[in-house]
């Protein structure tokens, strides 16, 4: 697929528009939202030069993830942080820090929320969102000082450095298992977790039924849980 005519590009705004506005509830104030779009704008693009239809993969499906992508990357060159999800991050870790000193071992996922007062479901949202986050940074260099235990440690609002260390094996897991799940998978866990869309919204964006992307956003939790608990991880 390519474009040819700049009217079907215009056939596709609506979704560059619809992921724009996802991802600009989870963004700082400073994220101009005139910017995102044109970072999705050239994500479309890109996906209508690159797009293979011999995949078996919709060209809508195909062009959110080039959109979301080029958003990303256009973020992180202007040095945009989605500071809510930051702060909860280290909320979490301060918690955990907290509990460890109380009960004497590592709290479970019910007792950390509960000290935050977060219900489960959104405490376990916050984790997912986070793993989307972190997934997209494993590949990113970090200068010596940022990658130290020893600079963690340091860090009034990290753990120690054994719990550090466990916690980044954590998510590296995690991202590692996100990545290998199947591609519908993987994009109903990312419209639903990274850009807040409901089931509706993902149903349209993937182009089937709700209950399907119900059913797709199910099968890829229960592979993680599974995967995660097999190699020693709470879910």
């Amino acid at each position: 697929m390519n474009w040819n005519a700049e009217k079907e590009l215009d056939e596709y705004i609506p979704l560059v528009r619809l992921v724009v506005t996802q991802m600009k509830k989870r963004l700082s104030d400073k994220a101009d939202e005139s910017e995102l779009f044109s970072f999705g704008m050239t994500g479309l693009w890109d996906a209508g030069l690159k797009f293979n239809p011999g995949q078996g993969v919709k060209f809508e499906t195909y062009a959110v993830q080039r959109i979301r992508g080029e958003i990303l990357d256009g973020l992180r060159q202007t040095d945009h942080v989605s500071r809510t999800l930051r702060t909860k991050e280290k909320k979490i870790r301060k918690a955990v820090e907290e509990l460890e000193q109380v009960y004497l071992r590592r709290p479970t996922t019910s007792e950390v929320s509960t000290h935050l007062g977060m219900s489960k479901a959104e405490y376990e949202q916050t984790q997912m969102q986070l793993s989307f986050i972190n997934q997209d940074s494993l590949n990113e260099p970090l200068d010596q000082e940022e990658a130290s235990p020893v600079k963690q440690i340091e860090d009034t609002n990290t753990l120690r450095q054994d719990e550090w260390l466990e916690t980044k094996e954590r998510k590296k897991a995690l991202a590692s298992f996100i990545d290998a799940l199947p591609e519908r998978e993987k994009l109903t866990l990312a419209l639903v977790y990274y850009e807040n869309l409901t089931l509706t919204d993902v149903s349209v964006v993937l182009g089937v039924h709700k209950s399907r992307a119900s059913q797709l956003h199910q099968q890829a939790l229960k592979r993680l849980r599974k995967q995660m608990e097999q190699q020693g991880f709470e879910w």
